[in-house]
């Protein structure tokens, strides 16, 4: 039946075909048995005011043709009854599809309509400038996916440094994460606390992609990419990135389409935005959360087009200079990382163990083995409109940000994950290889997307 529906709603020539046979099966009803009334309905009703007398008559002889004709006048019936009952079906899900339709045609112009006033604000807020050429060359990378090259950027960025976050806001928070920098203990990186101008900075990246073990034989649904570049900005050049990880759902083929389109539409917006200098910091914010948006409507298309439903969770940060502005949909997390403070998660899972740990319903420990720990409740490419936490969080010199699916973290436990990146503070590529490895040393039970980025001083300091 669920079939029947998927076919009847994405295919126009199921439809006719079912309303031919519709029509077809009501005029071999009509016609067979003579007609409507059938003639033996006639023959049952017009019988039954002279039973009693054709039984003194016959006597039980006439159960015989009494049973046959009350057997065929069933039979009739029960055709009839389902041909009402089709016919009835067909209707009611024509007039279901038409209204749903109907619906997505509003919410499809109300989400374009906000797309459209998202993009106006942005060209209100940024002027277009001319581009020098970068004085180091642009360099980008993606792992899953193909992807264009992208041109190079500038723009201004906040110099000042902040520790880890302590609070996190909840949905469509904007709030910027900065806090006092207590006096840390002594650490082993004292350059680590460096406060450098972001002209003097630069990101070192380590990505790890892996089916893991339980899937390796499948397509692998996650994609990560990472991009990164210079804006020039008054004397100097500024370094941006783009660092995303997605992890599809609906299946191996359709999560792994849905986590690509979600990275595809993000790089297309927030490239071609970087080029444009921005007044304020806070147009950034408007750029990435604007690109996600319209990442969701891409998916959410796809899905009325086709038979198969997908989504995909998104965890992705724009980096520009020591400003990371940070959105999130599903259990894709962000974590940040300073020595002296130790590793923090800066976003929230957007799943049912999280929110029943959020409540004190079960401890937190046991998000890592609830029956439900793969249920989330948002994701892209479900609704029209998609709900997402935005976060800012100033940088300082080495920072270390991960982003990775619940392929890592529901493998690697936070305090491991917190030791693999105090070892190896500086080698973004050694530091991926090992987390991935330690994913698989404990099981490898789903696909492992990750980004690792550390900020450094550049190398002339």
């Amino acid at each position: 039946m669920e079939t029947l529906k998927t076919s009847f709603e994405n295919y126009r020539g199921v439809r006719i075909a079912l309303c031919l046979a519709l029509l077809l099966a009501g005029g071999l009803l009509y016609w067979i048995p003579g007609g409507f009334p059938p003639w033996m309905w006639r023959s049952l009703f017009s019988m039954l005011p002279h039973l009693s007398a054709l039984w003194e008559q016959r006597g039980p002889s006439l159960l015989y043709p009494l049973s046959g004709l009350v057997l065929l006048s069933l039979s009739v019936a029960l055709f009839w009854f389902l041909f009402v009952l089709a016919v009835g079906w067909v209707v009611r899900f024509w007039w279901q599809l038409r209204d749903e339709r109907r619906r997505f045609a509003l919410e499809l112009q109300e989400a374009e309509q906000m797309a459209r006033t998202m993009a106006a604000r942005e060209r209100a807020k940024e002027a277009p400038v001319h581009v020098a050429q970068p004085t180091r060359p642009l360099q980008h990378a993606t792992v899953g996916a193909s992807r264009p090259s992208f041109g190079a950027a500038t723009a201004t960025a906040v110099q000042e440094s902040a520790p880890l976050l302590t609070d996190i806001e909840a949905k469509n928070s904007d709030e910027l994460l900065d806090l006092t920098l207590q006096h840390p203990q002594p650490i082993a990186r004292p350059k680590t606390t460096a406060i450098l101008p972001t002209e003097h900075i630069r990101y070192v990246v380590g990505m790890g992609l892996d089916p893991g073990l339980k899937r390796k034989n499948a397509p692998n649904e996650d994609n990560i990419f990472a991009m990164q570049g210079v804006r020039p900005g008054g004397d100097d050049s500024i370094p941006v990135g783009l660092f995303v990880v997605a992890d599809g759902m609906g299946g191996h083929v359709q999560g792994q389409e849905a986590s690509r389109l979600a990275i595809q539409t993000i790089s297309d917006v927030v490239t071609p935005s970087l080029l444009h200098n921005a007044g304020e910091n806070e147009s950034f914010g408007d750029i990435i959360k604007d690109a996600v948006h319209r990442a969701n409507l891409a998916i959410y298309r796809r899905n009325r087009q086709q038979a198969d439903m997908m989504g995909t969770t998104v965890t992705t940060a724009l980096l520009v200079g020591t400003m990371c502005y940070i959105v999130n949909v599903g259990d894709s997390r962000t974590y940040l990382y300073r020595a002296g403070k130790g590793l923090k998660q800066i976003t929230r899972d957007h799943s049912i163990v999280a929110r029943l740990a959020e409540n004190g319903v079960i401890a937190p420990e046991a998000i890592y083995t609830h029956p439900k720990r793969n249920q989330i409740y948002r994701c892209l490419g479900d609704t029209a409109t998609a709900e997402m936490d935005f976060f800012r969080v100033p940088l300082q010199v080495g920072d270390i940000l991960l982003l990775c699916s619940d392929g890592l973290w529901e493998m690697v436990r936070d305090d491991e994950i917190e030791r693999i990146l105090a070892a190896t503070p500086t080698e973004a590529a050694h530091i991926s290889a090992r987390l991935v490895q330690a994913a698989l040393k404990n099981g490898g039970a789903d696909n492992i997307g990750l980004l690792v980025v550390c900020v450094l001083p550049a190398e002339d300091q």
